[in-house]
């Protein structure tokens, strides 16, 4: 019964996490997110999208697996084949992890809590009533917030982010937020508008 509640909640969501992906933060600033199937000294092979794809540790910042960060620093001796690398806590990652207090400050500011609230309410809604509980105790707001923070890290440096932080402090931020809905519509019905003079005219 589960498991059909949870395909059908995921059919009406309009986004999907992948809860065991590993992830590669690469020096570059870009990140590779698969299953990492092998690590060596020098190198980590990581499969994506049912292919494997190699990279040599010194292009590695480091690395996320299975909730915990691996450091890979750069000061020190790369492990050696079997020898599991050091773990470390965000506060010991660097300016990478910098970006944690923008976060929760940025999700606040664009009230993103609020807005996944809306929209499980809202996919909730269509599931017949006696399934909701069921679906409801299954679902972690908290879990679902702190994975958005993976995207806008993916997306976005830190200098981006503090720009965004400023922006949303702003009342012009915060009129482009309570906007944004009822211009987007409008915006819908003027090329609706548009689009019926062009092809209904005469």
């Amino acid at each position: 019964m589960k498991k059909i509640l949870g395909f059908s909640l995921i059919g009406l969501l309009f986004f999907v996490f992948s809860a065991d992906a590993d992830v590669l933060y690469l020096r570059n600033g870009t990140s590779v997110e698969g299953d990492i199937v092998f690590q060596e000294r020098d190198f980590v092979t990581i499969k994506v999208g049912g292919r494997m794809q190699q990279y040599v540790t010194d292009t590695i910042r480091f690395i996320e697996k299975d909730g915990e960060y691996i450091y890979l620093d750069e000061e020190k001796d790369q492990p050696e084949v079997g020898v599991e690398l050091e773990s470390a806590s965000p506060s010991d990652a660097g300016e990478s992890f910098e970006s944690l207090a923008l976060l929760d400050e940025l999700i606040q500011l664009m009230g993103i809590r609020e807005k996944i609230e809306s929209q499980l309410d809202k996919a909730l809604s269509r599931l017949p009533l006696e399934q909701r509980g069921i679906v409801e105790e299954a679902i972690d707001i908290n879990e679902i917030v702190e994975k958005t923070k993976s995207v806008y890290e993916k997306y976005y440096s830190i200098k981006e982010l503090k720009e965004l932080v400023e922006f949303y402090r702003s009342e012009t931020g915060q009129k482009l937020l309570n906007v944004t809905e009822n211009f987007s519509r409008d915006v819908m019905g003027v090329m609706a508008e548009y689009l019926r003079s062009k092809l209904y005219a005469n």
